[in-house]
């Protein structure tokens, strides 16, 4: 009987394991099914390249840093060196911080020149084939509607559902939709909100986070509670639940295609995956499959892993983001450099193409101003871009990695550790592969000068025993002249090539 009960349970294990594997899943499936079950949707895989607005009311100041909500409260920032000057700016342009707290600023944001039709239009032509908003940052401010979150876009300062009509102009188009959440460390990340200067004419005098409900009687946040968004003065119990409270709103009722989790693991532990499950359940019922995504910073079952301005050295076996902005900060200052740029179209290019022929996804943040408009120098950047994308579009949307990813060429490994506009550019030694689905061409792009050069593809030597039918350039469709040797394929380019960098030779293969 003892054996009969052993068998029956290693039955009724391997039903299970071959269940979730095969994708035999339902809305009552618990998150370690759906985990198990997880796997990366077409529609991610296809997409290769996709546009966040990564945008709220800490991009209304003009300068301060991207942590500007806590550093607004902070004399001494430590290690945060980017926040340095951000309380002297603060209370030289808006007042001291027990005055005019990032509740008040929260309201000042107004968001004037915002239309999201017009803003997932431009990003589509710019060559995006998914787009991303923010829901919520570390300030706890949500830009969606819930009754759980008074302090948001809706009821203070632009009152426009934000996410919403970013989710709708996305939608119309058919891009799927990646909301990014930030909050979970609020309750950490705004503590200094309820401090106070420790010298001058205000010393002693606490900063707004320290006020209560009671306070706002006839002042324009009357009714609203200041703990909900200052949250360090709930009990982490406290501000659990009403994290989780607004992220199950977000996902009923706002139903993103894909969640972006600022943190290593999803939050808030079991509870969060709870949540994070109503999402595949979600899906399931519309989709008959999981066909969404939620992405954190280290790998976990169930999820995608998102590599923040980082990159990979090696092809990784499942998909991945990768994620990093065009302007110098997260959030456009006008304090952080010249022309405020971190990339330009000769590094976007070298990234992508070594981000996709490593099985990743690039996601680009455009840093626009607080009323909503992009800055000149970001579209001019975008406009040539997006014809390069245009022009390779074969060799780059709906691609596989090939077998191997190229040849030589420095590149990022892990997180923060991505090369920009200030790295050494590629040479045309450099090569990067991509692949069609059916495996049938293969797409080498090519970087540096190659005009008139003779170019070496090493993977494609005489011991690799690759067929090739052709060979040709991908824009004009040019045939070259080739030949496999021991070191590798020699291929001759035209004197005249489409661009300065970034040409794509395509490959047939027998």
């Amino acid at each position: 009987m003892k054996k009969l009960g052993i068998i029956l349970l290693l039955t009724l294990n391997v039903t299970f394991f071959n269940s979730c594997l095969s994708g035999d899943i339902s809305q009552d499936s618990s998150w370690s099914e759906l985990a198990q079950a997880w796997e990366a949707p077409e529609w991610f895989r296809d997409a290769k390249f996709g546009i966040w607005l990564h945008w709220g009311p800490q991009s209304h100041p003009q300068k301060g840093g991207g942590w500007y909500a806590r550093h607004m409260y902070m004399d001494r920032v430590g290690r945060e060196t980017w926040g340095a000057k951000t309380k002297e700016f603060h209370t030289q342009t808006y007042g001291h911080p027990s005055v005019f707290g990032y509740k008040d600023l929260c309201n000042d944001w107004k968001a004037e020149k915002f239309d999201a039709d017009q803003m997932v239009g431009q990003f589509q032509d710019w060559g995006a084939k998914y787009v991303a908003v923010i829901g919520n940052h570390h300030d706890n401010f949500d830009l969606f509607y819930s009754k759980e979150q008074p302090w948001n876009s809706v009821n203070v300062g632009p009152k426009k559902d934000i996410v919403g009509d970013f989710t709708a102009a996305a939608r119309k188009r058919g891009l799927p939709v990646q909301v990014s959440i930030h909050a979970a460390r609020a309750h950490s990340w705004m503590s200094p909100s309820t401090g106070s200067d420790r010298s001058g004419e205000f010393k002693g005098v606490k900063y707004d986070g320290a006020l209560n409900i009671e306070d706002g009687v006839g002042t324009w946040w009357e009714g609203m509670d200041p703990h909900l968004l200052y949250a360090n003065r709930l009990s982490y119990f406290q501000f659990r639940s009403h994290f989780l409270a607004r992220l199950e709103v977000l996902i009923k009722e706002y139903k993103p295609d894909m969640i972006y989790f600022d943190d290593g693991l999803i939050p808030m532990g079991s509870a969060g995956k709870r949540v994070c499950a109503e999402l595949y359940r979600q899906n399931i019922d519309e989709n008959g499959k999981i066909q969404s995504i939620i992405s954190v910073k280290i790998p976990q079952k169930g999820t995608m892993i998102d590599l923040e301005k980082g990159g990979t050295p090696v092809i990784r076996q499942e998909p991945f983001q990768l994620d990093t902005t065009l302007a110098d900060d997260w959030f456009y200052k006008e304090d952080r450099g010249e022309d405020n740029l971190r990339h330009d179209v000769r590094s976007l290019k070298e990234l992508l193409a070594d981000t996709i022929s490593k099985n990743g996804t690039l996601m680009l943040n455009i840093a626009v101003y607080g009323d909503g408009s992009i800055p000149e120098k970001q579209k001019v950047v975008m406009d040539e871009y997006a014809k390069w994308l245009a022009a390779n579009d074969k060799a780059i949307y709906g691609t596989r990695p090939w077998i191997s990813f190229g040849q030589y060429g420095p590149t990022g490994r892990g997180h923060f550790s991505e090369r920009t506009r200030e790295s050494e550019p590629w040479d045309n030694s450099v090569i990067r592969y991509t692949a069609s689905k059916d495996g049938k061409t293969v797409y080498a792009f090519t970087f540096g000068d190659v005009a008139g050069e003779e170019l070496c593809l090493e993977d494609f030597n005489s011991k690799a025993n690759i067929g090739v039918a052709g060979v040709q350039m991908l824009v004009g469709g040019e045939s070259l002249e080739w030949k496999i040797t021991s070191e590798g394929m020699k291929v001759k380019i035209p004197i005249s090539v489409e661009f300065p960098q970034g040409n794509v030779i395509q490959i047939t293969l027998k």
